[in-house]
Parts: C-alpha cells; structure tokens; sequence
C-alpha cells in the first residue's frame, strides 16, 4: 500500500501532494463524472434539438403512435439511433397543445387542439427515423400518413386517412379502415388491407407472400412479380384489377361467385362449376409466380401492359 502511495504521489504535481491537493484532485474528479452522466442522459432521453423539434434515442425499430388531431405525418431516412420529430403547426397556433412520451423504442406523440375555434388549426410532423432500421406507425384518429425513403421492416397503420408510401423496401404492412393506400416503387413483400378504401400500387415489385384485401372497396396492381413469389387478391364487392409486363410468367386461379376473369393474356380458362365462376391457367416460361384471385361479386381484370417499361 506504502509503495503504491509513493508511485502515486511521484506522478502528481507538487501543489497536489498535500491533503488539499487530493480534495481539488477529487473535485474535479467528481466534476467529471457529473458531466459525464449528464450528457449520457441527454444524449438517451427525449430532448428538444430546435424550435418544435424533439429527439429521442432508439436502439431498435421504433414504434411512433400519432394520437388525436392529427394534420399530415411524414416519415424520412435520417440518423441511425435517433428519431426526431418536428412538428408544424397552422392556423391559431397557441391553441394546438403537443405531447411527447418515451417507453424504450415506443414513442407517444399527442396533439390536442380546443375546440369552438373560427380558424382553421391543425399540426403537421416531419419524423426522420433509422433508414434501414423499419418502423412502425400508427395514426390513431385519421390523418395522412406519407412515408419515403426508408427500408426493412414496415407497419404502417391508419383509420380514415390515406397512406402514401414511395421509394421503399422491405416487408411492407399496410393497414387501414376507410383510407385509400397508395404504393410507388416499393420491392418486397406486401401485405395490404382495407375495408373501404382504395389499394393502388404503382411500379411495385413484389417479392415473398404478398396479400391484398378488401371488403368492399377497390384494388389496382400496377406492377411485376418474382417468379417464385405468391400473391394473393381478395375482394368482397370491389374491382380486382391486375396489371402486369407482357413478358411476365405466372400461374393464375381465379374464382367468383358472379363476374367472370377479363384477360387478355392467352392460355387462361374460364369454367362455371359448382356454381361460381372460375379461370386457371398458366402463362410465360417458368418459373411462375403464383397469383390467386378472390371476388365475391366485384369484377375481375387481369391484364398485360399495353406498353414495356
């Protein structure tokens, strides 16, 4: 203990070899420690980075949950950890009351604006999340949900308002009540449902198991498959409408209990059994992707591109 006291002392200036010198010593010590703690905890916990925007620090896929009046929502690439959301506010602005709370990787954002007001008020947010990290959002109460850039896993979920998704990829949920759903150039597995929206894809690529449903609103598939990819139309009372490359290659099976399957694609068989309508067939140089086609009364289209890509 003696000789290691020494060893000590040797390495310390002389102004801190005496009892004061180890209290300043320890001070600045403990100085240190303090700032040290202080920005970890800055650096994990949810803080505001500029005017209306906060940041919050996420060691997985983050779950965003949009509560109450909600204007538009859009999701972008940024950091990888962070997300952070700037919120936009319009109208009467001292009216609109923002809430923000963290539980690990979830995070609540709550937009309460008063009522009775003569002006029109609402909220938008730009939220920058992990870009290959996915996420999960959800619109509780309506609202527009527009998502770009940003790839892996992908939940996006809404009541009465639309989804807008661009330039993605990954696994890709979409879910909504009555909102339409639009998809522009996404490559991965779908899976779309609505009740009495609209389902429109645009220069999609679909890859794995994909499914697109509705009850009673309409779906319209612009767009190619993997040749060892499945997918799956169902529809209750809606259009069923599938576009495809001239050069695709597919086995279809189709079924109806009143509309028959309009193609123009050669090879397909159309039959009336057990009293519905059916139509199968195979089309292109295998390997085919599988699609299966399901309309209760609603009409059935499966076409080829009029033009190439």
């Amino acid at each position: 203990m003696r000789r290691w006291r020494t060893f000590v002392l040797s390495h310390l200036p002389l102004r801190w070899r005496s009892p004061y010198g180890w209290i300043i010593g320890g001070g600045l010590l403990l100085i240190g420690i303090i700032l040290i703690l202080v920005r970890s905890l800055l650096s994990s916990g949810p803080h505001l980075i500029a005017p209306d925007t906060m940041s919050f620090s996420v060691s997985g896929r983050p779950t965003l949950l949009f509560a109450h009046a909600i204007g538009t929502v859009q999701i972008r690439a940024g950091s990888d950890g962070q997300v952070s959301i700037q919120a936009e506010r319009h109208g009467l602005t001292h009216n609109i009351h923002l809430h923000d709370r963290q539980d690990s990787d979830v995070i609540h954002i709550t937009s309460d604006i008063d009522t009775d007001l003569l002006t029109a008020t609402w909220v938008d947010f730009l939220v920058l999340v992990p870009r290959q990290s996915g996420v999960q959002v959800d619109l509780q109460n309506g609202g527009t949900l527009d998502v770009e850039g940003v790839s892996g896993q992908l939940d996006l979920r809404n009541t009465t308002g639309a989804i807008w998704v661009t330039n993605d990829n990954g696994d890709l949920t979409t879910t909504t009540d009555s909102g339409s759903i639009a998809i522009t150039t996404f490559v991965g597995q779908l899976t779309a449902s609505t009740q009495n929206g609209t389902i429109t894809t645009t220069n999609a690529h679909l890859k794995g198991h994909s499914i697109l449903q509705a009850d009673s609103g309409t779906i319209n598939f612009h767009g190619s498959l993997d040749h060892e990819g499945s997918v799956m139309f169902h529809n209750t009372n809606g259009l069923i409408g599938v576009t495809l490359p001239k050069q695709s290659a597919f086995h279809v099976d189709a079924t109806s209990l009143s509309s028959v399957l309009s193609t123009n694609f050669p090879g397909i068989r159309t039959d009336h059994l057990y009293g519905r309508n059916e139509a199968h067939g195979t089309f292109g140089t295998g390997p085919w992707a599988k699609i299966t086609i399901q309309s209760v009364s609603g009409s059935m289209l499966l076409q080829a591109e009029t033009s190439n890509r």
